[in-house]
């Protein structure tokens, strides 16, 4: 019934998931792993091709932000009880059922399921389409599952093709960084369908876990050459248009000046960082709530430095549990990146 596309393993290759039902009577779902030579081997074991039920859509996404692709899948037009499964990726491609992220896994009947980042607070989402298990059953509401975050970073990448389609179906992000003390490159390409009745945002999202710093995104359009970013902050939505940058690596070493905040997530005390290209009398900083309203702001006599850090207390602040936004400000020029509070 269904087919998703995913690298799920982290190895820079796409490896597929097929989802399977026999009209009201259950069958096994399969994940094929990619060999990178052309050819998959079918995984046998594990509960994610052990599980029996009539599955229809299916969709990949690193809901829990921790640098691999999970999967949902729903299931319907079956007999007796029907629970919709959520599968949890432990890096390596291997699935466990996840009991507890839902409030409830019990469906009448699902059909498609996407994720997105509905609210844009940097967590994917999820939209389950219902559908009547029989012609005399009720028509059920849809099911809809707002992410209540955790601590973890991540990166959202939104393309726009100019020489290849606009929406850049096609090309491929890699993203690398360092989570959990290892290097890992995650990959991700744009699709027109995701899973059966299901489209996932065409943003690119990628959980980082604790990485603190993206050290590469490469983006392939299919159409010249690759666009590489370096040394990227996270929890940020980059936006890249095809052949806009004639050397996005240059582009972002010539910025005229950087902004690091560390550690972030935090509880207590972040450290904001600035470098410059060049030396400046004076900055500003500002620290905004989501809904943009001023709850700190400071000037700084940098003294003709070329480099200021200082620590800041959230409860000298009085800054609380939430997402901020901090602005700094250096002559006409500004950047603003994301700080989380928890």
């Amino acid at each position: 019934m269904s087919s998703s596309w995913g690298d799920v393993d982290n190895d820079g290759d796409l490896d597929l998931f097929v989802a399977n039902a026999n009209y009201f009577a259950p069958q096994y779902n399969q994940l094929f792993k990619n060999n990178g030579d052309g050819t998959f081997t079918e995984v046998t074991i594990g509960a994610l091709v052990t599980d029996n039920s009539c599955s229809y859509g299916s969709n990949f996404g690193d809901y829990d932000n921790d640098g691999d692709l999970d999967l949902v899948v729903s299931n319907g037009y079956c007999t007796g009880e029907i629970l919709n499964f959520l599968y949890q990726n432990d890096g390596l491609g291997n699935f466990t059922r996840d009991l507890e992220a839902l409030a409830d896994y019990t469906t009448p009947c699902s059909y498609g399921a996407a994720w997105g980042d509905v609210n844009n607070d940097g967590f994917l989402d999820l939209g389950i389409a219902t559908c009547k298990n029989t012609s005399t059953s009720p028509l059920p509401v849809n099911l809809f599952y707002l992410n209540k975050t955790n601590c973890n970073n991540w990166l959202k990448i939104k393309l726009t093709g100019t020489i290849a389609n606009r929406s850049a179906i096609g090309a491929r992000v890699w993203v690398t960084a360092t989570i959990g003390g290892e290097t890992v490159t995650q990959m991700q390409e744009i699709s027109a369908q995701s899973g059966y009745c299901g489209q996932n945002s065409l943003t690119a999202h990628f959980g980082l876990g604790d990485a603190g710093n993206v050290t590469e995104v490469r983006v392939r359009f299919g159409c010249g050459e690759d666009t590489t970013l370096t040394n990227i902050a996270p929890n940020q939505l980059l936006e890249i248009t095809e052949g806009s940058l004639p050397s996005a690596t240059q582009s972002v070493e010539n910025e005229p000046f950087t902004v690091t905040l560390a550690p972030n997530p935090t509880s207590d005390t972040f450290r904001v960082s600035v470098e410059m290209k060049q030396p400046s009398e004076q900055l500003q900083l500002r620290l905004m709530d989501s809904t943009g309203r001023v709850v700190f702001e400071k000037k700084v006599d940098t003294n003709g430095s070329r480099n200021w850090s200082e620590d800041f207390s959230t409860k000298i602040t009085g800054l609380v549990k939430g997402r901020y936004f901090v602005e700094v400000r250096v002559g006409e020029e500004s950047k603003t990146e994301i700080v989380i509070i928890f």
